[in-house]
This record gives C-alpha cells, sequence and structure tokens, in this order.
C-alpha cells in the first residue's frame, strides 16, 4: 500500500476546524470556510493568506464554492445566510441571500456561473434546495422542498442535474435524488446496496458517474459508493479501504481518482481510489495529526490534493513525489475577545476564545509571566477596578471571576447565573459592584453582584436582576461618577438605567438598525456612544437622551467595539472589517484614514491612560494584541 505525504508546509490561520476548502478555477488560490465564522484566501504558492480573512458569518462556515470564472466566491453557514464575494477586492456583493430557517450545509454554482444552488433548513422540520440568480441575488422561483435531511448537493458538468444527498434524522437509507434544475422535478434515486448515511456527494468530470460518501454512526457503515448516472445503478461494491466515517469526496479532474476525507482519530486522514477499477491506490497520511478531516479537493491540475480538518490547518499533498515536505506552521493563536488598560498604563489584560487571561508589559511588548486558564469557556470580557486592584472576566458560559490584579490571586467567583452567558462586565467607580450582562436566549439581564470593603471580609452578593432589554445584553458600562448603567442589546436598543433605584431613566435610545455590540461613556459623564452591526457609531446626550448629529459611517460591516480617549476629544471603534478607526469625538468626523494590520475582525480597542497608545484585540482568524501610537495617526509601535 502506497502512502502519499506531505507536501510543502501546512496552513494555518483558522482557530477552529476547517469545514469546507476549494480551489480557484487557475489553481493560485484556496478558499477555506471555517467553525471560527471566517472564510480565507490563501495563496497556494507561497502558502501565505490573501489580505485578511472574510468576515460577515454569524456561525460555523459549511461550505464554500468559487463561481467558473474565478471572480465570485459563494459561502454558507450556520447563521442560515448564503453569502457572495468578489474575489479580488474581498468584500462582500450585497446583502446576504436569506430564506433558509436552519443551517445551510452546501453551496454550488452553476457550470455556466449564473445560478448558486444552496441546501439546508426549511420550515417545518423539512430541508430544501433554493436556487439563486447570481447577478440580481434573487431566488429563482420556489425551493426544492421536504428532502430528507441535511441536504448536500452537487451540479452535473452541463448544469442541467442537480444530486442531493442527505443525512436524514429517522432514515439512513443512503439514496441520492436526481432533480431536473429547469423544472425542479425528480429525475429518480439512486440507492445503495446497504443503508449508510450520505455526507458527500460528487459528480464526475464527464458527469457519468456520482461518487457519495458517508456512515451511519459507525466504523462498520462507512461508505464510499460510485453509481452511474444512465443507469442509476451502483458500480460494483462499496470501496475497500474505507474504515473510518466519511466526511467529503471529490473526483480528480482528469475523473481517474477519487479522495475521500475520513476521521483520523481511527484511519488516516483521507484515501484515494482508481475510480475506473475501484482500487484502492493510497493514502494521505501524518504522524502529527489526530482528529477529523472535513474537507478534501484537487487542485486544477490535479497534482496537488488539499485537506482541511479539526486542527484548523489546511494541508496540501503530492500525490507523485510523496514524500514529507515541511512541518505544520506554528502559532494558531485564538481570538481575543477584550482589553483593558490597567490604570497605571504599564499593563494590557487580554481574554479570549481559548479560555485565557493573559497580563501583558507595554514597555517591553511580552507576556507578563502570568496566565489564568478558564475553564468554563472562551473570555468574552475583561475589565480593571478604577484603582487597579481587581481584574473581572467574564466567560459565556455563565461565569464571572475577579483577581487580585496585582498579586494574580483569586478574589471573587465564579459568580454565575444558571443558563445565562455573560457577554459583558464592568466595575462601579467605587470598584466595589460588578454588573453583568446576560446573553442568553431572550435573557436580556444585567445583574448586579456586590464586592465585600476588603479582600477576604466575605462572599459577594446580589439581589435579582434588572430585566433591560427584550433579548440578550451585548455590553454594558458605568457612567464614571454616579449610578448610572448604560446597556445594549440584541434588540438595537441602548438604555440608561439609575442602579440605586433599578428603574430605567426614560426610554430606550433608539436608532439602530441592528444589535448594539458595544456601549460606552465619555470619561465626563455627558455622553454615550454605541456601535452596532448596522455598521454605525451613534453618539447620545446622556442628559436628554437624544442623538448628537447624524451617525457616524465608515466601517464595512458590523461595529464591535468603541471606547474614548482619557480627555474624550476622540472616539476609537474596532470592527469585523478588521480596521480600527478615530473618529473627533465633537465634529464626528474621522480623524485618519482606516488604521489596517489586523487578519481578522478588531473585537475590542482600549486607550492607554495618557491617550498615547491604543490597544486592539483581533478576533477569530486573527488573534493577537495590537499596540498602536494613538498620537501620530496611529501607527504600530
Amino acid at each position: 500500500m502506497r502512502h502519499v505525504r506531505l507536501s510543502g508546509d501546512p496552513l494555518s490561520g483558522h482557530i477552529s476546524p476547517v469545514r469546507s476548502l476549494a480551489f480557484s478555477p487557475d489553481g493560485t488560490t484556496l478558499a477555506t470556510g471555517g467553525g471560527d465564522w471566517t472564510v480565507r484566501l490563501w495563496d497556494v504558492a507561497s502558502r501565505r493568506p490573501i489580505g485578511h480573512a472574510l468576515a460577515g458569518h454569524t456561525g460555523r462556515v459549511r461550505s464554500v464554492a468559487f463561481s467558473p470564472d474565478g471572480r465570485t466566491l459563494a459561502t454558507c453557514g450556520d447563521d442560515r445566510t448564503v453569502r457572495l464575494w468578489d474575489v479580488a477586492s474581498r468584500r462582500p456583493i450585497g446583502d446576504p441571500l436569506t430564506g433558509h430557517i436552519s443551517p445551510v450545509f452546501s453551496v454550488a454554482f452553476s457550470p455556466d456561473g449564473t445560478t448558486v444552488a444552496s441546501g439546508g433548513g426549511f420550515a417545518n422540520g423539512c430541508w430544501a434546495v433554493w436556487f439563486w440568480d447570481v447577478e440580481s441575488r434573487r431566488p429563482l422561483g420556489d425551493p426544492i422542498t421536504d428532502l430528507p435531511g441535511l441536504v448536500r448537493l452537487a451540479f452535473s458538468p452541463d448544469g442541467r442535474t442537480l444530486a442531493t444527498g442527505g443525512t436524514p434524522y429517522e432514515s439512513t437509507d443512503g439514496r441520492v435524488r436526481l432533480w431536473d434544475v429547469e423544472s425542479r422535478r425528480p429525475l429518480g434515486d439512486l440507492r445503495p446496496a446497504s443503508p449508510f448515511e450520505v455526507v458527500s456527494v460528487a459528480f464526475s468530470p464527464d458527469g457519468r458517474t456520482i461518487a457519495a460518501g458517508g456512515t451511519s454512526g459507525g466504523v462498520e457503515h462507512a461508505r464510499v459508493v460510485l453509481w452511474d448516472v444512465e443507469s442509476r445503478r451502483p458500480r460494483g461494491a462499496p470501496l475497500d479501504g474505507v474504515v473510518s466515517p466519511v466526511s467529503s469526496v471529490a473526483f480528480s479532474p482528469d475523473g481517474r481518482t477519487l479522495a475521500a476525507s475520513m476521521d483520523t482519530r481511527r484511519a488516516w486522514g483521507a484515501s484515494l481510489w482508481d475510480v475506473a477499477s475501484g482500487r484502492h491506490i493510497g493514502d494521505l497520511r501524518t504522524e502529527k495529526y489526530t482528529g477529523q478531516l472535513y474537507a478534501v479537493a484537487f487542485s486544477p491540475d490535479g497534482e496537488t490534493v488539499a485537506t482541511g480538518g479539526t486542527d484548523g490547518i489546511v494541508r496540501f499533498w503530492d500525490a507523485e513525489s510523496r514524500d514529507p515536505a515541511g512541518e505544520p506552521l506554528d502559532g494558531n493563536t485564538a481570538a481575543i475577545f477584550s482589553v483593558a488598560f490597567s490604570p497605571d498604563g504599564k499593563t494590557v489584560a487580554s481574554g479570549g476564545d481559548d479560555g485565557a487571561v493573559r497580563w501583558w508589559d507595554v514597555e517591553t511588548r511580552r507576556p507578563v509571566d502570568a496566565t489564568i486558564a478558564d475553564e468554563s469557556g472562551p473570555v468574552r470580557s475583561v475589565v480593571y477596578s478604577p484603582d487597579g486592584t481587581k481584574l473581572a472576566f467574564c466567560s459565556n458560559r455563565s461565569e464571572v471571576r475577579v483577581r487580585n490584579a496585582v498579586r494574580r490571586h483569586h478574589i471573587a467567583g465564579p459568580l454565575s447565573r444558571p443558563h445565562s452567558p455573560v457577554e459583558s462586565v464592568a466595575f462601579s467607580p467605587d470598584g466595589l459592584t460588578v454588573a453583568t450582562g446576560c446573553g442568553g436566549h431572550l435573557d436580556g439581564t444585567v445583574w448586579l453582584w456586590f464586592l465585600p470593603s476588603r479582600e477576604g471580609a466575605g462572599d459577594p452578593t446580589t439581589t435579582r436582576p434588572l430585566h433591560v432589554h427584550k433579548s440578550p445584553v451585548r455590553s454594558v458600562a458605568f457612567r464614571p461618577y454616579g449610578w448610572t448603567l448604560v446597556t445594549g442589546g440584541e434588540d438595537g436598543a441602548v438604555r440608561l438605567w439609575d442602579v440605586e433605584s433599578r428603574r430605567p431613566l426614560g426610554d430606550p435610545l433608539t436608532g439602530h438598525t441592528g444589535p448594539v455590540r458595544s456601549v460606552v461613556f465619555s470619561p465626563d459623564g455627558t455622553t454615550v456612544a454605541s456601535g452596532g452591526e448596522d455598521g454605525t457609531l451613534r453618539l447620545w446626550d446622556a442628559e436628554t437622551r437624544r442623538p448628537l448629529g447624524d451617525p457616524v459611517t465608515g466601517h464595512v460591516g458590523p461595529v464591535l467595539s468603541v471606547v474614548f480617549s482619557p480627555d474624550g476629544t476622540t472616539l476609537a471603534s474596532g470592527g469585523e472589517d478588521g480596521t480600527l478607526r478615530l473618529w473627533d469625538a465633537e465634529t464626528r468626523r474621522p480623524l485618519t484614514d482606516a488604521v489596517t494590520g489586523h487578519t481578522g475582525p478588531v473585537q475590542s480597542v482600549a486607550f492607554s491612560p495618557d491617550g498615547r497608545t491604543l490597544a486592539s484585540g483581533g478576533g477569530r482568524g486573527d488573534g493577537t494584541l495590537r499596540l498602536w501610537d494613538a498620537g501620530r495617526g496611529p501607527g504600530v509601535r
């Protein structure tokens, strides 16, 4: 048995599983979709990313596909959307395509590039295939409905036939159904001799053969089956060598070879077969990776196979030389969701997707020898108390913890409310009250935790929560003086609250047309700034609760974080477009061009106490903490 080995260094950039990948038609670019909600483009020759990650999906990216001319990329995912991207500019083309009401698992272009088909959830627990006009981005008629399970699909090379396979919840008959694309009517079913769930389906380049791979839940039922399209009959028995659940199948460009990716915890990563004879001809194997491979693809010239899996790394394989060439690239870093300067400006704390809180020395740019691993999940927010003696941080698994910011030891927590992920945390001006915003489904509450006046003098106490929003609370902040709290919610509203009376101060501040991701008071407490998924920043008079001028625009996509400079004259924002922006707080005009450097969303921004340095934390697809000279433009320090 021959073993195909690594060709060149793998690509690392996703910080969670690579679930789909596709080569551009000319073979120079590879697109990958990840469980980290991002899409990445890679230069195949240099093995380097092309620009920053394509951010926009709000859930796992399940499938990616290039248009036949290579100019457009289609993606879909758990957020129930299909998105089109301009490959050259790496920007979205129009709004997301919506119609599915649950995750979209597969997307494909028609051979002429005018139509995109997507397979995913529909009404009443059914599954459906939608067809979309690429130019107008509108649906072409009604979807094909009443499909048996999670839909995988493929166009025939002539574009006239669509093949669908699924993983039905109540049936494991392993059927692949053929459809007439023009009439949307079924042409017949391809049934295997023994049952299994179809996880992937592909046409051969000549359109005469269909391959389907999958499992019915165990190794003994893992299958790769070939069918003759004209006769609708299997081409012999299932292929030998399938000893682990199959997640993806792909034909080589000449149609002679079939590749399938598998669960490497039980076997090697992927296998190759000769299509004509069904003979098992080789395996793609690495000794240093164990996990699930989700995706496999051939390059257009057929000389390279790419695979992606649970470690977030893309590997290339040379089927001719079969020699190892390089080790996996190190440096996969988790997303940073929050950053905060200590009041003395000497230290930055960061919290991220890996569940760790880290301290960094601002002068040396190196981590302080202290890292807290939070077993309760990703750290969504970190904040110093005003006197700098305490650090509070929260996870999206319902817990808040408080540490001594100097000695790093535990002070309080976990402070938790069952089944309510905590999205944001803030200290009161006296540092003795911690407010937490809960992000659970339809939760909309803020909890207040009262710390003892001195360390070790007792446990924190709490009272009933404030029901502040009709949906999850994404951000909370205290006024620099007094007992006023501002909150931003998934419902698009900003609200002010009197903490002592537990009553709202007037009506909600409305204007955002999407969820509010960040809220903050100006240092003098007279102004509130908010940033939202509608791509705008808005300023509000904290006393009259009226908007100050028009919305501030500039980011391409959601605004994830906003912060005032210590003197209140400048507003900084970080966006899902990977940029930082500085604004004059009075005129609301930009002070600089967009500041680039991150390769993924900018999740959090913070000014140093002297206002000279700006810290930014990169989200999924980036994972870096960057310091910028805010007084010069800004530039990287």
